[in-house]
């Protein structure tokens, strides 16, 4: 499903169908704020160096990849944090305030608000173990038989 058509509470244009495809990354999102727009979604990974974002009022979601597959496993989480009156989605959006960002000497690295990291799941190494000898007793009855078989077509 496209992002235009999960985001059905909100008005969802691209710049290309608004005329601004040929702005400067300042003049477009100077657009957006003009127009009244909340958020803006981008794949551009270097507009939070290309632009000083503290001042800005809108909420800008970065992408990771320009690859659609990837996309569209980010768009649960894009649609959440629109929808949510709360700009803050676990593992995916933070809403950092401005005085945040400059306490952190605008370093805008997404780990610093975003934490992201799952927790691992424990193993068993001794089911592991267990698992591992029965494979290898497999494998060995397999060998045995696949000699007899070697053996009857005369391969020795």
């Amino acid at each position: 499903m496209p992002l235009r058509e999960a985001l059905t509470q909100h008005e969802v244009s691209t710049t290309y169908e608004r005329g601004w495809s040929k702005l400067s990354n300042g003049e477009l999102l100077d657009a957006a704020e003009r127009e009244g727009f909340a958020l803006m979604v981008t794949t551009d990974s270097n507009l939070r160096y290309q632009q000083n974002l503290g001042h800005r009022r809108l909420a800008i979601v970065v992408l990771s990849s320009t690859s659609w597959p990837r996309i569209q496993r980010a768009i649960v989480p894009v649609v959440v944090a629109a929808r949510q009156s709360v700009d803050n989605v676990d593992k995916y959006a933070y809403l950092a305030a401005p005085s945040e960002i400059a306490e952190n000497d605008y370093n805008l690295n997404i780990p610093r608000y975003v934490d992201t990291l799952e927790e691992e799941e424990e193993i068993d190494l001794k089911a592991v173990r267990a698992e591992r000898e029965k494979l290898k007793a497999e494998l060995a009855k397999l060998e045995e038989e696949m000699e007899v078989y070697l053996k009857e077509l005369g391969y020795e």
